[in-house]
């Protein structure tokens, strides 16, 4: 368990999943690569050791009935948690990451234009606390077009905000973040993680992690028939591979989806010209 100061209780020590033990294979790899070019060491042991192969699992995520009750839920939250329902929703309509979340400063948002920058993430890690580092990799650096009713939301929170801060006075501490703590420090991105799971079970929604908000985004806008590239973009992959890769289950349902509505075009398009002929006989 997580406050919003960071201090954690311990949990129970776990084994490394296959992705993770994937990734230090892959580090130690390089590394020892380097020791090679380097003439450091003849061969890369690592070479010789089999990584495990990582199980590709179906993105989770909500449908549009479950989006729909969800901001439903949303709207009923007192006004102490309007930070979350902002968290949340802001989430959902970009596609933003937990860490790209917490990261977020108001000046990277332009109220008028209704776009939200993307230049850096908030990480938490036991021993260090939390840092701002950059995003997950160059192309997660973006400019995000933002939905009018959320930034709408939006300007509701930092009202509130600055309301908090005038009451605190002199304790607030933080600079520009959007989301903070209770005396303006930036929040730890952990209490997202923790306080949605809550949420949900409170309103009898279906258990998703918070990151499902941003899968719930893509699948959405690939129903909508967003084309892949701009799904994309508002994601930060690096390249549309990486976005069909994980939604490649979605994308199959789009393209049917597509294919019956060309059917119904076809047949209500053959049903007018027989009409037309069988019209004409009599």
């Amino acid at each position: 368990m997580l406050r919003e100061d960071g201090i954690r209780k311990d949990k129970k020590a776990g084994g490394l999943s296959e992705k993770t033990i994937l990734q230090h294979h892959r580090i130690i790899s390089s590394i020892l690569n380097d020791a090679v070019q380097w003439q450091a060491i003849f061969s890369n042991p690592a070479a010789r050791v089999k990584p495990p192969k990582v199980p590709k699992k179906q993105a989770k995520c909500y449908d549009e009935e479950q989006t729909g009750a969800l901001l439903d839920a949303l709207d009923q939250l007192p006004p102490g948690d309007l930070k979350y329902r902002v968290m949340v929703e802001l989430a959902l309509t970009t596609g933003l990451r937990r860490g790209e979340l917490g990261g977020l400063e108001w000046k990277d948002l332009d109220f008028d234009k209704c776009t939200l920058e993307v230049r850096q993430a908030s990480q938490y890690i036991p021993g260090q606390g939390c840092f701002i580092k950059d995003p997950k990799n160059e192309t997660s650096k973006r400019l995000i077009a933002v939905p009018a009713s959320t930034i709408a939301l939006l300007k509701k929170w930092k009202a509130q905000q600055s309301e908090k801060r005038l009451k605190v006075g002199d304790l607030w501490i933080g600079d520009d973040w959007v989301f903070t703590t209770w005396n303006g420090k930036r929040i730890n991105p952990d209490r997202f993680t923790q306080w949605f799971p809550e949420f949900l079970e409170k309103n009898n929604l279906p258990h998703i992690p918070l990151h499902s908000m941003r899968h719930t985004s893509a699948t959405l806008l690939i129903a909508e028939g967003v084309d892949l590239r701009e799904v994309s973009g508002r994601l930060g992959h690096a390249d549309t591979s990486t976005t069909g890769n994980i939604y490649a289950h979605f994308l199959k349902s789009a393209d049917r989806a597509a294919a019956d509505k060309m059917e119904n075009l076809i047949t209500r398009n053959r049903n007018k010209k027989q009409d037309s002929r069988t019209s004409s006989s009599k």
